[in-house]
């Protein structure tokens, strides 16, 4: 344990790397370090996990490169993942994932001026009208 209050520590059998949960406001959110989600999670560490949600209600895990499907095991530990609207995203080797990623580009004007612009894939903004208009002829 550590002599800080506000965070927890607690070493672990076996690894040198003992998990540190730090809250991130006194609100809201803690980050976990010390513990690598890529791999199989010990029943301990899982109830430790599950106990920092329910008090922190939000949990930051900094640099983990998850897969989908790691990703999508992670979700499992809080609960059955729903499949999302957003099917154009969705992985195919874990379905209940979806990929968001924001797609700049960069514009120079006549004066030279450069900035960056979001670029919407097309598809998604044809699904995201024929929803805006779905929404609208319902709730008209």
């Amino acid at each position: 344990m550590t002599t800080d209050s506000s965070v927890f520590e607690i070493s672990r059998a076996g690894s040198d790397t003992p998990i540190r949960i730090t809250p991130l406001s006194d609100a809201l959110g803690a980050e976990i370090t010390g513990l690598d989600l890529t791999g199989p999670v010990t029943g301990a560490d899982l109830e430790l996990i599950q106990s920092a949600f329910l008090e922190h209600h939000l949990l930051c895990f900094r640099s983990q490169a998850l897969t989908p499907a790691d990703f999508s095991c992670v979700a499992r530990y809080f609960g059955e993942p729903q499949l999302q609207l957003l099917r154009h995203q969705r992985v195919d080797e874990a379905p209940e994932v979806s990929i968001l990623e924001r797609k700049l580009e960069e514009v120079t004007n006549s004066d030279n001026w450069k900035w960056s612009i979001n670029k919407e894939d097309p598809e998604v903004r044809k699904a995201r009208e024929k929803r805006q208009e779905e929404f609208k002829a319902r709730y008209k």
